[in-house]
């Protein structure tokens, strides 16, 4: 169990890096490569992708731009993704393509390529989360209290002594036999019969079954 299975999804959305994408079709053959109008393109769609980031409150510091370049034979009809270096255009794009054609399909023909979309990506570097605190206390500390627990034990139900225990405060690295109630402010967490959990450095709890 991670240290706060309730909200792990919603934390990472929180956390994660903002992105936006913008395309532009051109469709342009090998020898008639307009290469400046690639890159007042590129230009264009860089300075559409960073002015949301700027809205979005993100420090112009904290911005990374990658310009991409859909490239395929002429006659195919799928396109392979070709990174460029910067955010203008290169003949070294061309070499690229046939590089990776070979690498993903096992060849690279001498045909002419074509150009047919420009792509801006734009990422806004997000804070990154500290390692969580691992829990650190006692079995005595954690303890909130004890009541009847009904559970299936060999295919019958029993009544059986089960404890009450507060997360944060669970020993690091000591077994603790089920069957037990581990309760945090996002989530709880059942230990059954013939189960322990272990805390462990990384702040996970980590259940075993006999």
């Amino acid at each position: 169990m991670p240290p706060f299975p309730g909200i792990t999804s919603a934390t990472g959305l929180l956390t994660s890096d903002l992105k936006y994408d913008q395309m532009r079709t051109v469709f342009m053959v090998q020898g008639g490569v307009d290469a400046a109008r690639i890159d007042r393109e590129l230009a264009d769609l860089a300075a559409t992708v960073k002015g949301r980031l700027l809205e979005d409150g993100l420090p112009e510091s904290d911005i990374e731009l990658h310009a991409s370049l859909d490239v395929r034979y002429v006659g195919q009809g799928y396109e392979l993704r070709v990174p460029l270096a910067g955010l203008a255009y290169s003949d070294e794009a061309i070499a690229t393509f046939h590089r990776l054609h070979e690498q993903e399909y096992g060849h690279a023909p001498k045909d002419p390529i074509e150009i047919v979309n420009l792509r801006v990506t734009a990422i806004g570097k997000r804070p990154k989360l500290g390692k969580p605190e691992p829990s650190s206390g006692t079995l005595a500390e954690a303890l909130l209290g004890e009541g009847d627990g009904v559970f299936r034990v060999d295919g019958q139900l029993r009544t059986l002594p089960t404890r009450y225990l507060d997360r944060a405060m669970l020993p690091l690295g000591e077994p603790i036999a089920g069957p037990c109630v581990v309760f945090q402010r996002d989530t709880t967490v059942l230990v059954p019969p013939g189960w322990t959990a272990v805390s462990d450095p990384s702040g996970n709890l980590l259940l075993h079954r006999h």
